[in-house]
């Protein structure tokens, strides 16, 4: 569980996922991007390398890792099982 709510953090975050100005600002810069959401260095240090508990260490629910995740991360999804693959293999290829 997220230690501690960080209105910032979550309003990065939000932003990230839903305003694709943010986003390209911060493809260009993200510290930047920091520097204008008021991140600390605990913060900072966990957007830079970020994993599921880092992110909520600093506050960040689980539902706003999993978002921040697939932005950051577009190809996590890659070798993951999906329902396309569980219905061929359930009805066989042919179906």
């Amino acid at each position: 569980m997220a230690e501690g709510y960080r209105p910032h953090v979550m309003k990065m975050v939000k932003d990230l996922t839903q305003n694709q100005d943010v986003q390209a600002r911060y493809q260009e810069d993200r510290e930047a991007v920091w520097d204008q959401y008021g991140l600390d260095a605990e913060e900072r240090e966990a957007f830079a390398e970020p994993w599921w508990t880092t992110l909520e260490k600093v506050g960040v629910p689980p539902v706003g890792v999993i978002g921040f995740m697939i932005y950051a991360n577009p190809d996590i999804h890659d070798g993951m099982f999906n329902m396309e693959e569980f219905a061929e293999r359930l009805l066989g290829a042919d179906a």
